[in-house]
């Protein structure tokens, strides 16, 4: 089992450089398609483009602020949830090694989407890692979530 952690959350400049190059090579394929003058191409590469814009601009204007907790069960802790709520086993979306994009999602259907960036604390990186990628049973992916240091009484 993984060591308990307390891992800070906020803006990531590894994030914001890989989300602004996705945003460069939308653009690059749009005006390769155009200037190709492919029939089909101007219009997929607008999607693509304005899709890389939109998560730019929501990447950049709405920065996730908080912490993360692992001891046995995952808490989140922010300006909403100064007690923290717990949480459903975080579902890991991309793993980039130094950096992760995780969905958190909390008993009310509250969802959090962030990312985890390895400069933020180098020393607890590796236990944050390791308790993200521990393989949940299915169960515990859907079971309700148990408040932290709670006994059973």
């Amino acid at each position: 089992m993984a060591p308990p952690v307390v891992y800070p959350v906020g803006r990531s400049a590894r994030a914001t450089v890989l989300v602004a190059f996705l945003w460069i090579v939308a653009l690059a394929l749009y005006v390769a398609w155009s200037l190709a003058g492919a029939d089909a191409g101007p219009e997929w590469a607008w999607a693509i483009l304005a899709g890389a814009t939109a998560a730019l601009v929501w990447h950049w204007a709405r920065p996730t602020r908080g912490q993360i907790e692992w001891d046995g069960g995952w808490l989140w802790r922010s300006s909403a949830y100064p007690q923290g709520t717990p949480l459903h086993w975080p579902e890991v979306v991309l793993d980039a090694q130094q950096l992760m994009l995780v969905r958190l999602r909390n008993a009310d259907g509250a969802i959090w989407t962030l990312w985890l960036d390895a400069s933020t604390q180098p020393q607890y990186w590796l236990d944050l890692r390791r308790a993200l990628l521990a393989t949940p049973r299915p169960a515990d992916r859907d079971e309700p979530p148990k408040t932290m240091g709670a006994t059973g009484s």
